[in-house]
């Protein structure tokens, strides 16, 4: 009998994901005060977790929120 279920496997992964969201809107919101609930909404929809350690790295070095928020939006649309 396996340790983990896929069950508790998925539950398990789609926290950190939601985890790894909520460190990147925090940093954002440290370095530039308050962001738009667009781009909360828009963060919120990415699903992919090299795209999320991308962009964590690129919310600490972004010159300023509308740069991260222009990233965002490029990479949702690459995926429609």
């Amino acid at each position: 009998m396996p340790l983990l279920s896929n069950i508790e496997r998925r539950a398990i992964e789609r926290t950190r994901k939601q985890t790894q969201k909520q460190d990147i809107i925090k940093l954002l919101q440290v370095r530039f005060g308050n962001i738009s609930e667009n781009l909360v909404e828009n963060m919120n929809k990415i699903d992919d977790k090299s795209l999320l350690k991308q962009f964590f790295i690129s919310a600490i070095s972004v010159n300023c929120v509308e740069d991260f928020q222009q990233l965002i939006n490029s990479n949702l649309s690459e995926s429609d």
